[in-house]
This record gives C-alpha cells, sequence and structure tokens, in this order.
C-alpha cells in the first residue's frame, strides 16, 4: 500500500532525506537514485520530487512523460499537489487547456 503525505515511512523518509543531502552537494545522481528507490515502495513525497526531477531535467534527461506519470499517482492517492505540479508543466510547455483543467482539480 503506497503512503500518504501525512503517513511517513521511517526508512523511505530517511532516503528521501538523502536525497535532498546530495541534491544540496550537487550530486544529483545519487538525489536521483536515491529518490527513485524511495518512490518505487510507494513514498509520496519522493515520487513528487522525482517528477521535479524529470520535468525539469535535474541530474537525468528530461522526460516530461515520466513526470506526469508520478504527478497523475500522486493525485490519484488523494493528493492535489500532484495536479498542481502537472498544470505548472503543462503551464511551461504552453498547454494551457490542460494546465486550466489540472489547476481546477
Amino acid at each position: 500500500m503506497a503512503e500518504t503525505f501525512d503517513s511517513i515511512d521511517g526508512d523511505l523518509h530517511h532516503l528521501f532525506l538523502e536525497a535532498e543531502k546530495f541534491e544540496q552537494k550537487g550530486e544529483l545522481r545519487k538525489a536521483f537514485k536515491a529518490l527513485s528507490t524511495a518512490a518505487s515502495k510507494g513514498h509520496l513525497w519522493s515520487q513528487l520530487n522525482l517528477g521535479h526531477f524529470s520535468a525539469n531535467g535535474t541530474g537525468v534527461k528530461k522526460n516530461l512523460v515520466a513526470a506526469e506519470k508520478l504527478y497523475k499517482n500522486i493525485y490519484r492517492h488523494g493528493d492535489s499537489v500532484g495536479a498542481q505540479s502537472l498544470a505548472i508543466d503543462y503551464e511551461r510547455q504552453g498547454n494551457d487547456r490542460q494546465s486550466i483543467i489540472w489547476f481546477a482539480v
């Protein structure tokens, strides 16, 4: 079962915090790997940051499809931050129609 932003598994949250430290030090590939590990086990905060990494090409090749998948998963688990992130990405791409739809969710 995937967790929510309110119920944080200690080990997965530890990976998330490690990723934050790696990112601050500029070790983006290590940060991406730590986020990927936690995200694959359902940690929503890691999925959100992994989506941001993918959408912006931070430490990896830019991949809007992967970011969209992560954001939609977060939204399906009941958190609107996934929809907001998706709306922002659509806005950056110039897709106003999709941006408005996802901002309205």
